[in-house]
């Protein structure tokens, strides 16, 4: 059964940090991440990543067992047998989809969360589990040359992050030219079971 939770900020708010340990297979103390930092190439955006992988400690997550992966570096890939979760942060959802496909690790990432290994996104995280990233050309850059922008197609629709009221008009337009988008809050996110789709948190 396919288990995903797609966020604008990680692990930072109780209904989603309840929902979490709902679906994780055993004790925080003893979950292995392959924690995928690779869409972070701004200082801003590197802060986030050290937010999150706080977060993960806060909750009882051991240091060492967060494997911290770099598309360049193949000692870093982790086979399917050596984690129980896999957490993709944010940045830029071009840049961290181009990396995920020019290591094979796009491929790899699609077998294990359709074979019921845990997905956590973050953002771009959560931008890539879209059929096609497309949608969000009009927030983000692609300034790396992506030109297969096939997402991982974890659910229907594109993910807004960070979503607020400002973004309501945007996301009409999106509708309009036909892109199914769902916007997902600071404190929401969309937890995926099986065939189950669920928005969870508030605005």
């Amino acid at each position: 059964m396919r288990k995903i939770l797609l966020t604008s900020t990680g692990l930072e708010h109780k209904a989603i940090i309840d929902r979490f340990l709902t679906m994780i297979p055993k004790e925080t103390g003893e979950m292995r991440f392959l924690f995928i930092p690779t869409a972070s190439r701004t200082e801003e955006e590197k802060f986030y990543v050290r937010k999150s992988f706080d977060q993960l400690l806060g909750l009882g997550v051991k240091s060492d067992n967060v494997l911290w992966f770099d598309p360049e570096d193949i000692s870093t890939h982790r086979d399917r047998t050596e984690i129980d979760c896999i957490y993709v942060c944010g940045g830029n959802p071009f840049f961290l989809l181009k990396k995920l496909k020019e290591c094979g690790y796009f491929d790899r990432i699609l077998e294990w969360v359709n074979d019921g290994l845990l997905y956590i996104g973050v953002s771009a995280g959560s931008m890539i589990a879209a059929p096609d990233i497309n949608y969000i050309c009009w927030a983000e850059i692609n300034d790396c040359g992506l030109e297969d922008t096939k997402g991982l197609s974890f659910i229907t629709a594109g993910i807004l992050p960070h979503y607020t009221d400002d973004f309501a008009k945007a996301a009409v337009l999106l509708r309009e030219k036909g892109f199914e988008v769902l916007g997902v809050s600071d404190s929401q996110a969309v937890a995926i079971q099986g065939d189950s789709i669920e928005k969870i948190g508030y605005m």
